[in-house]
């Protein structure tokens, strides 16, 4: 599941043949259908988050590092209220509201909103809030994350920032639909529709591949219970997702790992009911 790709969608691992590919649509079968997750059942989900980095580069110009620590993206960061082109063909407007305030909104290629990042840091400089609204699927998802400072000094954002506590939505919730022969699709609150082939071959799941992300691939597999997706960028594994339905068929439990935040991952997990 990625809950948000900052949330993420999960899936599987197994033995890809001939007789697993012919028994996949009575298996896959469990996991179809309209899931709401229990928040109350929800645990570490702060290990979602990457730290924040910020740094000036060599050219002088603030930028900062996204994604897993082995494989990053440095993106520039302008505060002049502009449009600037990002490799994906979105969009990112910086501004600073305050010497503490700032905020990124990010819109897609026909300049639609699909995110709005507020970021304020705390007097002393030690702390930074973070609020994004994503929106995707016709929904608007809130995250508040709150970091402390790890590295760097002073009042702004330049540093490392490590997540303390994150908070999302109470309301996530998940559809899972047959595609195809061994293909499932997953949509929700968070994320993207994306579909998913389940043969363990790493592939783009994102629609049309643009250079930015021709370095990041998904794979998935299905075992005798349960599914799991593996993303990678660059080769290197950046998070997995693992879905197991009970017995009764009632409750799914996903547990999500970010493998690319750090050399000792916690999973998160999310507890989802069937409606």
């Amino acid at each position: 599941m990625k809950l948000a790709r900052g949330v993420g969608v999960v899936v599987l691992l197994g033995l890809s043949s001939p007789a697993l590919a012919q028994g996949n649509g009575q298996a896959l079968e469990t996991f179809v259908g309209s899931w709401k997750e229990d928040a109350s059942k929800r645990a570490g989900a702060v290990s979602l988050r990457f730290p924040l980095r910020f740094q000036t580069n060599k050219a002088g110009v603030l930028e900062e590092l996204r994604g897993p620590e082995a494989s990053p993206t440095a993106q520039p960061v302008q505060f002049d209220s502009k449009p600037h082109v990002l490799p994906s063909g979105n969009t990112s407007t910086w501004k600073q509201i305050d010497a503490h305030t700032f905020e990124q909104v990010r819109s897609d290629a026909k300049g639609v909103v699909v995110s709005t990042r507020r970021l304020v840091i705390s007097t002393d400089g030690n702390s930074l809030t973070e609020v994004t609204e994503a929106r995707a699927n016709d929904r608007t998802t809130t995250t508040k994350a709150v970091y402390g400072r790890a590295a760097g000094a002073g009042s702004g954002l330049i540093g490392r920032w490590e997540p303390t506590s994150l908070e999302l939505n109470a309301d996530l919730s998940l559809k899972i639909e047959v595609a195809g022969p061994n293909t499932v699709r997953f949509s929700g609150t968070g994320a993207p529709t994306y579909e998913l082939v389940l043969d363990g071959e790493p592939r783009q799941s994102h629609g049309t591949a643009t250079p930015a992300m021709q370095a990041t691939t998904t794979s998935g597999r299905l075992l005798a219970d349960s599914i799991e997706e593996r993303v990678f960028r660059n080769n290197i594994e950046w998070s997995r997702s693992v879905y197991a339905v009970s017995a009764d068929g009632k409750t799914m439990t996903v547990t999500v790992t970010n493998l690319g935040a750090g050399p000792t991952p916690q999973p998160s997990v999310f507890v989802f009911v069937r409606q």
